[in-house]
């Protein structure tokens, strides 16, 4: 074998496992959060985003979803254009303000949650998506933070969601969103915050005596 596929296959074995090893120190879980403003009262905001079977007539990452309840819970297959199917299951549901979704497949590598909230807004409402998700495997870890991002497909819904309305929607992503793993992971690295320095106590001579002049002043005579 000449020596120059040796080591094209040599770089790209270091790749990844460069990959893999990045991966493995990433957290698993991971927050991302975003909203856009729409032009439309808070309850057909919620009649169409709770409708999960119409969904994959205006979002074009979907190409189907089928009811497939297992026992008493609303289940879901939704299958991607990519031809993957993934159940999803709705377990909470608050009309018209709240609504949270899961994949429910533990085989998958990755899952997580998907938090739907309509809030009331000057002109409309606004709707707020937020991902609390896990990745188990450490290179699709890799891929999910470096290469495709953690908003990548919130902020697809979203958009596809003001489209659905007729609306050119901006999406706003949420700062300050974090998992509650990474939270515990920045806390525990985080440097305790320096103790601020004593107060000074000013004494008072024996015998002396307070009047007041001004509101808000004391003088010491």
């Amino acid at each position: 074998m000449p020596k120059w596929i040796l080591a094209v296959l040599g770089v790209l074995v270091g790749l990844v496992l460069f990959v893999v090893l990045v991966g493995a120190l990433l957290p698993q879980n991971h927050k991302a959060s975003a909203s856009i403003a729409l032009g439309q009262p808070a309850d057909s905001v919620w009649n169409v985003i709770r409708d999960r079977g119409g969904s994959a007539d205006w979002w074009d990452e979907i190409e189907a979803v089928e009811r497939a309840d297992v026992g008493d819970r609303e289940t879901w297959n939704q299958r991607d254009r990519r031809g993957q199917t993934m159940p999803i299951e709705v377990v909470e549901s608050q009309p018209p303000r709240r609504l949270v979704t899961r994949i429910a497949d533990e085989d998958l590598p990755f899952g997580g949650t998907w938090t739907f909230e309509i809030s009331e807004s000057a002109g409309g409402s606004t709707l707020t998506l937020t991902e609390d998700g896990v990745v188990h495997n450490a290179f699709f870890r890799f891929m999910a933070r470096f290469v495709f991002g953690h908003y990548a497909t919130i902020e697809s819904f979203l958009r596809a969601a003001g489209q659905r309305f007729g609306e050119d929607a901006t999406v706003l992503r949420v700062e300050g969103a974090r998992s509650r793993h990474s939270a515990i992971l920045t806390d525990s690295l985080s440097l305790p915050a320096p103790s601020p320095p004593p107060a000074q106590v000013r004494e008072t001579p024996v015998g002396a005596t307070f009047s007041r002049n001004v509101p808000g002043s004391v003088t010491v005579s």
